[in-house]
């Protein structure tokens, strides 16, 4: 309007007005003017509105200026955990001070600082849309970190707070890009998927160097899974040694039905290739082992020389990865399918001849499958043969095969080994009669064990032997062996009086005081698991003696037994060591609940801060909004750490009628951290409805 104004008192506004084509000049100027300061307006409301708007808080200000002041104290504290509850203070109060808090989380040295910050922005977008974008790149930027606590922070974050789209393409940027710690677990995250994404990851992680993570997460994976994709795979690496034959060997275990056959066709082919020609080195080796497998499938008959040559390898005579040995073991490995006869009859002098115990194992394990598979006497026969004959190792393990077998027509032959022979052949014997041992065999082994004074190993058989059979006669025999010097003989006693389910007198009459104090720990734990289970209340007297000794592991064995009173745990946390109270806290934890009264009891006897402080986190969970009480008896806690834990749970639970009484417990508080946590209870509480 000012232009017009200066355009009339010119003139030059009359003289324009002169005519219709005057007038119109004249509208077109008021409306070009008028555009341009409708521009003009507009343009200064943009930036204006690019000035950020501070939301005042709602919060009482007498609030706002205590919480405050506690926070202005507190700046610039060495105690981590007060640092944490005073940006998380802040961000409670709202407004510009939330704003202060962000900026403090984003400068902040302290990692769980960090992520209070992000959690704040990530879980309010719309109210932090300047800080979204940024605070979206740090925590991809941990997601993605070759670091495993900043992976896992990073994952929990995107997990609770991004969707499925976006979640996806970040799994994709590890897999491809990420750290170390980022890499492995989106490996871990797409194995876990299953089907073709898995196998995809697996296939690529397998060509990894084998002392990698990737690399063996991989090999473990086809352990785990049968995935039908790993086929051309396992038949291509079935005759490689190590663990990646051995996998592959257990992939194509697992196939059965129709599919079987065709596998069985795929790895006749590789043992045809491994022959060699014109154009490929021969691998004698790998035929081998592919002749172990086949033979196995019901392929015997193909591969039948190649074992017999690998059988007859002497040194030198096959130039290749493994020694002759090794070959000769594979190659009685694979004829342990064999059921012919003739070939027995070829290489029955070179078996009595071992001295190779890696040899003599696997080929009387072959007679001793015929045997138990066909009860065939032909082999029955060789292997009491070479118990009689005087070669030592092949006569030690001819015993070991006919113990297998339970062959008791064999006894006598084993009897005389026990008798006369040294100490090895003695153990092998016993070892061979207790795996025969029957009912009606008690006085005959009482008798040896009485006899026998030179080897622990050849009593401790034995002993086992007794065991197996189990009935009331043997009760004798383990009960003298409660008290034997040897630890181990003391071990198997007690295993064998459990195992004939004793009532409750006897057992206590039986596992006396001796034992329930034996010097060795693991059988003093037996003594006393036996009796708790059983409901004995001998013990309670020496809870307190036993909390110096028992273990963690110890009471998490028992946790699993609800016999065990609760009593124990109890003692086991107001006096056992710092690991033992907690271990006995993570069970009273487990059990919800039904542990109220056991953590009541912690919280009042306790001595232990750390012990106090996590009893009443504990009961926070049950009691909540019932556990006034025990919050103000924490507010007056000597221990900063229970006074924290105690501001804390008012700040979740406690009545917008109790804000006086926090107000005055926050300004009588020093510490930094319930300090802190007071100030925010304080925020909490006011509040409430």
């Amino acid at each position: 309007m000012s232009e017009i104004l200066t355009l009339k008192k010119t003139g030059i506004l009359p003289s324009m007005m002169r005519g219709r084509s005057a007038l119109m000049i004249f509208l077109g100027l008021i409306i070009g003017l008028n555009a341009v300061s409708t521009d003009e307006a507009s343009a200064k409301r943009r930036r204006k509105s690019k000035k950020k708007k501070v939301v005042e808080s709602s919060l009482d200000p007498e609030v706002i200026k205590g919480a405050k002041s506690v926070f202005t104290a507190l700046a610039g504290t060495s105690n981590g955990q007060a640092r944490l509850a005073v940006v998380q203070g802040l961000i409670e109060l709202g407004g510009a001070d939330r704003e202060e808090g962000l900026t403090q989380a984003e400068k902040a040295s302290d990692f769980d600082v960090k992520l209070a910050g992000l959690r704040e922005v990530l879980a309010k977008p719309k109210v932090h849309k300047v800080r979204y974008k940024k605070a979206k790149a740090e925590v991809e930027k941990l997601f993605l970190s070759g670091k495993t606590d900043e992976h896992q922070a990073g994952e929990k974050l995107i997990t609770e707070f991004y969707k499925k789209r976006a979640l996806k393409t970040l799994w994709t940027k590890a897999l491809k890009r990420g750290g170390s710690a980022a890499q492995q677990a989106a490996r871990q995250h797409y194995i876990s998927m299953g089907g073709k994404a898995a196998w995809r990851v697996i296939k690529s992680s397998l060509k990894l160097k084998e002392d990698t993570s990737g690399y063996k997460l991989a090999l473990q994976a086809l352990r785990d899974q049968q995935y039908p994709q790993a086929k051309s795979w396992a038949l291509s690496h079935a005759g490689i040694k190590g663990e990646v034959g051995e996998v592959a060997q257990l992939w194509i275990s697992r196939v059965s039905g129709k599919e079987a056959a065709k596998i069985t066709k795929g790895l006749y082919k590789e043992y045809l290739k491994a022959a060699g020609n014109r154009k490929r080195k021969a691998d004698f080796p790998r035929r081998v082992r592919l002749a172990n497998m086949l033979s196995k499938r019901g392929m015997i008959n193909q591969v039948l020389d190649t074992l017999a040559v690998a059988v007859k390898n002497k040194k030198g005579r096959v130039d290749a990865d493994l020694d002759s040995a090794k070959i000769r073991v594979m190659g009685w490995e694979g004829l342990r399918a064999c059921r012919d006869h003739e070939i027995l009859k070829k290489v029955k002098d070179m078996m009595i001849e071992l001295q190779n115990r890696e040899e003599a194992s696997p080929a009387t394990l072959w007679l001793a499958d015929w045997v138990k598979d066909t009860r065939d006497s032909f082999a029955l026969q060789i292997l009491e043969e070479m118990v009689e004959q005087p070669r030592y190792i092949s006569r030690l393990e001819a015993i070991k095969a006919l113990g297998s077998l339970k062959s008791r027509q064999s006894r006598p032959r084993i009897l005389e080994a026990l008798r006369n022979g040294d100490d090895d052949l003695r153990l092998a014997a016993a070892e061979a009669l207790t795996l025969m041992a029957e009912p009606g065999d008690e006085a005959e082994f009482h008798k040896f064990l009485n006899r026998e004074r030179k080897s622990l190993a050849v009593k401790e058989a034995l002993l086992r032997g007794v065991l197996k059979i189990g009935t009331q006669e043997t009760e004798k025999t383990i009960r003298f062996h409660l008290s034997k010097p040897e630890p181990e003989l003391r071990r198997l006693a007690i295993k064998g009086l459990l195992s004939l389910k004793p009532n409750l007198k006897d057992l206590e009459k039986y596992l006396n005081f001796k034992r329930r104090n034996d010097r060795e720990i693991d059988i003093r734990f037996t003594v006393w698991q036996a009796l708790l289970s059983a409901g004995s209340d001998q013990l309670n007297r020496q809870f307190k003696s036993a909390a110096q000794w028992l273990e963690p592991q110890h009471l998490k064995g028992l946790a699993k037994d609800e016999k065990v009173s609760t009593e124990f745990y109890r003692v086991m946390t107001l006096q056992g060591s710092e690991e033992l109270s907690f271990t006995s806290m993570d069970i009273f934890e487990s059990r919800g609940e039904s542990a109220k009264e056991d953590l009541i009891h912690v919280f009042k006897e306790s001595s232990e801060a750390k012990l106090t402080a996590r009893a009443l986190s504990l009961l926070t969970d049950i009691v909540k909004e019932a556990g006034l009480d025990f919050y103000r008896k924490g507010l007056s806690s000597r221990d900063p750490e229970v006074r924290a834990v105690a501001f804390n749970a008012m700040r979740r639970f406690a009545p917008k009628s109790s804000l006086e009484e926090v107000r005055t417990a926050m300004e009588n508080e020093r510490k930094p951290h319930p300090r802190a946590e007071a100030a925010r209870a304080y925020i909490a509480v006011s509040q409430r409805k």
